[in-house]
């Protein structure tokens, strides 16, 4: 150690070397945290973006479920109309039908 190639040298004592290490960790440390902690409430962040989507979406298909029920009812009572309609034309078709049978063979006899 006492050689030319040292003279230049700086000798530290170990525990400033060693306080100085503790300092830099320290640092890193504080900053890790930080990270850490943007990093958490980043994922919060995310996790209440995902429920709020979550629950739109869940709202939006009961709604169409909803919209669905309701234009079934209404055609389920457009086509329960329009078919008590038509029997009812059938059977006025039928009986007017039954009354010319009636008539024709009536004249048939004569």
């Amino acid at each position: 150690m006492l050689e030319n190639k040292h003279k230049d040298h700086v000798m530290t004592k170990i525990d400033a070397i060693y306080e100085d290490h503790i300092e830099k960790l320290k640092i890193e440390i504080k900053l890790t945290e930080n990270k850490y902690d943007n990093l958490n409430c980043f994922l919060k962040n995310i996790e209440e973006k995902i429920n709020y989507i979550r629950t739109a979406k869940q709202e939006r298909s009961n709604e169409l479920e909803e919209l669905f029920e309701m234009l079934k009812s209404k055609l389920d009572a457009i086509m329960r109309a329009k078919l008590l309609k038509l029997l009812n034309i059938k059977s006025n078709i039928t009986e007017k039908r039954d009354a010319i049978e009636g008539i024709k063979k009536a004249f048939e006899k004569y």
